[in-house]
């Protein structure tokens, strides 16, 4: 069993097993065997990241993805853009999927990005496929998933309502 999740405080402790970070908060990719018992932790991502969702497949790689604005660590990778829309300051305007092996160790991560300050490219679910993962969620104006135009996606999205709101998508 695989868990991801943000912790607040310089540490996550799973029973016997624990890891810490130098910032207020970060996230954590924690393994458990079937009987409950945590046997390994590692922290990713930074103080402005949102984990949303995580799969697992039958060799045990992990596949995490979410938002984040600034930058985001994955073990010796790191990705980062400027802080652009998100719905409400507690959100975050920028995407990453990230690859994990079984022991932890991130494989790669890519990221998807928003290209002007009122937009943003947002992710809440991912699945497992059989030519990869595919993740689902929503962009406001475009949104970059690589370095050519034909991985460019846009459509507006609207949240009305206050302090709880709901979202309106337009085609794109």
């Amino acid at each position: 069993v695989f868990v991801t999740g943000t912790a607040w405080g310089p540490s996550a402790a799973f029973g016997a097993v624990s890891v810490s970070w130098p910032e207020t908060n970060r996230q954590y990719f924690a393994r458990f065997d079937t009987n409950g018992t945590a046997d390994l932790a590692v922290s990713f991502g930074g103080t402005n990241v949102w984990p949303w969702a995580a799969v697992a497949d039958a060799t045990g790689n992990v596949y995490v993805t979410g938002d984040f604005n600034g930058y985001a660590s994955f073990g010796d990778k790191t990705i980062g853009a400027a802080r652009y829309g998100g719905i409400g300051d507690a959100y975050y305007g920028q995407t990453f999927l990230a690859k994990f092996d079984r022991n932890g160790n991130s494989l790669w991560v890519r990221q998807a990005q928003s290209e002007t300050p009122d937009s943003l490219v947002n992710v809440r679910d991912i699945h497992l496929a059989s030519n990869g993962v595919w993740i689902c969620g929503f962009v406001n104006y475009y949104g970059n998933f690589g370095t050519n135009l034909a991985n460019r996606v846009y459509g507006p999205v609207t949240v009305v309502g206050s302090p709880f709101g709901y979202l309106y998508y337009y085609m794109g």
